[in-house]
């Protein structure tokens, strides 16, 4: 094994960087939930999620954003 080799970490998903926006297959994909499950959270509203052009995409900043602000402590 070669240095180079031995100093990559192995990641169970391809690493993205941190994006505000992320299509619903691809969100979907992540999860690891069906895009049927993941459309429906969006209709509901328990996915945020953001029309930009013709693209209804999850909105990662505002779930992140969410989630740190929730009182877990209630």
């Amino acid at each position: 094994m070669t240095d180079d080799q031995s100093s990559q970490a192995v990641l169970p998903f391809p690493f993205v960087y941190p994006v505000p926006y992320m299509t619903r297959e691809l969100y979907a994909q992540y999860v690891g939930l069906p895009i049927g499950v993941v459309d429906a959270w969006v209709e509901r509203g328990h996915v945020p999620s953001e029309k930009i052009g013709k693209y209804l995409l999850v909105n990662i900043a505002a779930q992140w954003r969410d989630a740190v602000q929730k009182d877990i402590y209630k």
